[in-house]
């Protein structure tokens, strides 16, 4: 997970031309690797946790996950893909 974020982060960075500055996770411990920890602090990246299962502070997330599963499912459905895809 380590190697992809800093990948992530090197593409992300290159294309907008900024820099990253915050790091906003769930708490739901994908991000506890100390190494997270110790290459947001060497490049100044804030690193922001919310309440673990709790969806309602990180609403921005959600309402994308939920854009995405319906324009996945809407996908399905028109192909003609059996529901168990």
């Amino acid at each position: 997970m380590f190697d992809v974020f800093k990948k992530w982060l090197a593409q992300v960075e290159n294309e907008s031309g900024q820099k990253l500055k915050c790091l906003k996770s769930d708490n739901g411990g994908e991000y506890y690797d100390g190494r997270f920890e110790e290459l947001c602090a060497s490049r100044g990246i804030r690193n922001v946790k919310t309440v673990p299962k709790n969806p309602h502070q990180n609403g921005v997330a959600e309402c994308m996950n939920r854009t995405i599963l319906e324009r996945a499912r809407s996908m399905q459905i028109h192909a003609g893909l059996p529901k168990h895809f």
